[in-house]
């Protein structure tokens, strides 16, 4: 999970107007929540720039997940050991989680006070098994 960050902060950060720094926050859209003066990212934000700036693509990876759900002989799984078995930091199994759980593909159990992580478990549906099949 990323932190909450100030409007102010991010005025800072970018070095930009105060104006632009909302006319980017209005053109990221649903991938981003405010309210209050603070303003944090929603993972769909994860799963559409990580690919540019961090060296991961999110879709990828979240294959490479759900064919280990489906190939697993459990059907949940916890984010701890699959980071553990790629050697992916947090951000980046949380980003393949994101793309996996927005569109449906697994399910995910979500508890406050996760930690690192995006869920606590990560279970296995039809959904995954189709996700995983209809890839060559």
């Amino acid at each position: 999970m990323e932190p909450m960050l100030s409007v102010h902060s991010l005025i800072e950060m970018a070095e930009l107007s105060e104006e632009d720094v909302i006319d980017g926050l209005h053109e990221l859209g649903e991938m981003v929540e405010g309210q209050h003066g603070a303003v944090w990212a929603k993972p769909e934000l994860y799963v559409q720039f990580d690919k540019h700036f961090k060296g991961w693509d999110p879709a990828a990876d979240g294959l490479i997940v759900a064919a280990d759900l489906h190939n697993g002989s459990d059907a949940d799984v916890d984010p701890q050991t699959l980071a553990a078995k790629h050697g992916w930091e947090p951000h980046r199994l949380n980003a393949a989680i994101a793309y996996l759980t927005g569109r449906r593909l697994i399910d995910s159990i979500q508890l406050l006070n996760m930690g690192p992580w995006m869920a606590v478990h990560l279970r296995r549906t039809d959904a995954t098994r189709r996700f995983v099949k209809s890839r060559p």
